[in-house]
């Protein structure tokens, strides 16, 4: 491999979890499961910042990229020095896991201190932004495991689930801004070695205002990990162009696209049957995609089950009937997944999001975020088996399909 190769291999390792570049990925379906902990950090205030700088177009898709690098940037950089992998940046979340040779107990040390540092380097960061966010933590331990799915024309996709996941996704409800909170499942091992509040389902609040009384764990030496080839194998097709193209990070935009959410809530990932589910799952997406367009920006599982995100109006993608196009990709997942015997949920909606590249020098993420794919996830839920979209979608599609008017739908953070 020539210099140039090699730099551009060092680029797409940035967007991969550590995990997966050390597989040594087969070509197959694969699952490891495994002992390990887990930290959710959920940021408020992101879709309200990304939202705000809607109308100043180039503008302010630059300022909002400045902004989000810095924090992001931060995030990640922090949870790697503490040995953490960040498995995902999703939305308005980060998901990091601890493995290895390490005891448990030692590992959860290393995430329960990430997690004050965390807490610790924000007020830092508003202070140099403005942006006015605050952050919740919550880490739970547990069986956990990495899967590694598709295949199809050679791209594939990975995925980290189990009950530490669950659980630490609903501790996050728990917890106030600037908390961390460590789940039951974790607080039984090490609460003796910590001050923290306790809660009243077990578990127990730990705040960044208190110094911890536990011990300071021996942080990571950082191997040098040997790169495998054949990285853009997990990457998006929008993504590879534009690190190819401009060799570095690029600026985020603001894009007119349709975004499609599928949730498959009765997967259960912790079955020993969850990786031909899951791979049934993952083929369906790809082969409708590769019928119809489109892009797979996300596959990922919380406390609702597994769901996928799908763009229709990215870079080197857009179309102009890319609602038709959105609407098309629903209706042939629901028809795909009925005849797998599983049912699916799946929400459409259309309108201006950001689409852009963040983190720090350990790990980086391009994705999609702002109201018009929080919309699409909320019809989701709201859908009950059916394709549910919004005006927008209707609106862009009505030649295409016929649409039955529902009622109005309660949904978080909309009217």
């Amino acid at each position: 491999m020539d210099r140039s190769d090699a730099d551009v291999e060092s680029a797409l390792a940035r967007y991969i979890p550590r995990h997966v570049l050390a597989s040594g990925h087969r070509d197959a379906p694969q699952r490891r499961d495994f002992e390990g902990v887990l930290l959710v950090l959920d940021i408020a205030g992101f879709t309200s910042l990304t939202e705000a700088f809607v109308s100043e177009g180039n503008a302010g898709a630059e300022r909002l990229s400045v902004i989000l690098d810095r924090y992001f940037g931060c995030m990640t950089d922090i949870s790697a020095k503490h040995g953490g992998d960040i498995l995902d940046i999703v939305g308005d979340a980060v998901v990091v896991v601890w493995e290895g040779q390490q005891h448990v107990d030692e590992l959860a040390h290393l995430a329960l201190h990430c997690g004050l540092a965390l807490q610790a380097a924000l007020p830092d960061i508003v202070t140099q932004t403005g942006a006015q966010l605050r952050q919740r933590i919550s880490i739970a331990v547990g069986p956990l495991a990495h899967f590694i799915l598709g295949g199809v024309g050679g791209k594939w996709h990975y995925l980290t689930a189990g009950q530490p996941l669950v659980e630490a996704a609903m501790a996050n409800q728990n917890g106030g801004p600037d908390d961390v909170v460590v789940c039951e499942s974790l607080w039984r091992s090490i609460g003796t070695q910590y001050t923290g509040r306790p809660l009243p389902g077990g578990g127990a609040i730990v705040s960044r205002s208190q110094p911890s009384s536990g011990p300071s764990p021996t942080l990571p030496s950082g191997d040098t990990l040997i790169l495998p080839s054949g990285l853009d194998r997990y990457l998006p097709q929008p993504l590879l162009e534009r690190l190819r193209m401009g060799g570095g990070r690029w600026l985020g935009e603001y894009r007119t696209v349709s975004t499609l959410f599928v949730g498959a809530p009765r997967i259960d990932c912790t079955h020993a049957n969850a990786l031909p589910l899951l791979q049934a799952l993952i083929e369906g997406a790809q082969r409708i995609h590769a019928r119809v367009g489109g892009t797979l920006t996300r596959f990922s599982c919380d406390d609702k089950g597994v769901f996928l995100l799908s763009a229709f109006g990215l870079p080197q993608t857009a179309r102009e009937d890319d609602a038709v196009r959105a609407i098309t990709a629903a209706q042939s997942f629901l028809q795909y997944m009925r005849e797998q015997g599983l049912s699916v949920n799946l929400g459409v909606a259309t309108g201006p999001v950001f689409y852009g590249d963040s983190g720090g020098l350990a790990r980086r993420h391009a994705g999609l975020t702002g109201a018009t794919v929080n919309l699409a996830a909320r019809l989701m839920v709201a859908s009950g088996g059916f394709v549910l979209c919004d005006t927008a979608t209707q609106e862009a599609a009505t030649r295409g399909f016929e649409f039955e008017a529902r009622a109005p739908i309660a949904a978080k953070g909309f009217n």
